[in-house]
């Protein structure tokens, strides 16, 4: 039997739980009241000050809409829901379909279409009519993330959006997009190959790139290149990666270690980790508030 648990911030009521209501759960895990069935897909995405939660067409958007906390409302979908991403001010919701909406958290929310400007050429090439009329082909959404100032979407086309707007496109259909995150201005793209991009605000290196600044379309982090990475997360001023042969990477606070950050000698962390950590901290300002990093390799760690 499938359950869904949850440990942390609840005071604006953001989960009901099975065995009443708990303001805070960081003691342990707690069992969420939720309608699940074998034939529905359950999604989930968590904003600040309330959580969103699909199964099949039905959302439920539910904690502090308006003015109280435990407030709820209840929304169907034209299709089958495949991905939710909730921002502060609105949270997207992707389609099965391909479609995608977007909803404002409030006790009046409406699924509202989301339309996107047309990528500027397909991948698949041009199809026409027997009267050799091209066919617009029909745009498709992938992927989708929500941050604070930055909300994007990956198509079937693999043309990136800051929606509406089309970035860029990568050439080619042999490039898959296997994960898109949202940071509170920048975004992280991990594709099939385990190359990672970024783009947005990197005035305080969280792209991981040589030079601190904004950049407008996703760019290749260099300093990873060549290192297999499994998964990437993204928070508001900071990226984590998963790397493959090293375990866990976690990063917290402005990221200005400066690029003199050396590898600790006679620590668990390997080539992959330390070039992990460079490329974050690469070309940043000297320490004024170090940050902290922590990597996990099997059961040992170390902190810098």
């Amino acid at each position: 039997m499938r359950r869904l648990l949850f440990t942390g911030f609840n005071a604006f009521g953001q989960h009901e739980f099975v065995n009443g209501n708990a303001a805070d759960c960081n003691a342990g895990f707690s069992e969420l009241k939720a309608p699940f069935s074998d034939k529905n897909q359950c999604t989930i995405s968590i904003a600040w000050r309330y959580s969103a939660l699909a199964f099949g067409r039905k959302l439920w958007l539910r904690g502090l809409l308006a003015e109280c906390p435990n407030e709820c409302v209840t929304l169907e979908a034209p299709g089958d829901i495949k991905a939710l991403a909730a921002g502060d001010t609105h949270c997207l919701v992707l389609l099965h379909n391909g479609q995608l909406y977007r909803v404002k958290p409030n006790l009046k929310a409406e699924l509202l279409p989301v339309r996107l400007e047309a990528p500027p050429r397909s991948n698949s090439g041009t199809k026409r009519s027997i009267f050799g009329i091209p066919k617009v082909p029909e745009l498709s959404i992938e992927h989708i993330a929500c941050g604070s100032h930055i909300n994007v979407a990956v198509s079937s086309e693999n043309a990136v959006y800051s929606i509406p707007s089309c970035l860029h496109q990568f050439p080619g259909r042999q490039f898959r997009v296997k994960q898109l995150e949202c940071g509170h201005e920048h975004a992280v793209l991990l594709n099939g190959n385990g190359d990672v991009f970024t783009w947005g605000n990197g005035l305080r290196g969280q792209l991981g790139q040589a030079v601190l600044k904004v950049e407008e379309a996703p760019l290749l982090v260099e300093a990873l290149a060549g290192i297999k990475k499994g998964t990437c997360l993204s928070d508001n001023s900071h990226c984590c990666r998963r790397l493959a042969q090293c375990g866990h990477i976690r990063l917290r606070g402005p990221l200005h270690l400066g690029p003199q950050l050396q590898r600790p000698a006679g620590s668990a962390c390997d080539e992959a980790g330390w070039l992990a950590q460079r490329a974050h901290c690469l070309s940043a300002a000297p320490a004024a508030r170090p940050a902290r990093v922590w990597l996990l390799h099997k059961v040992r760690s170390f902190r810098r």
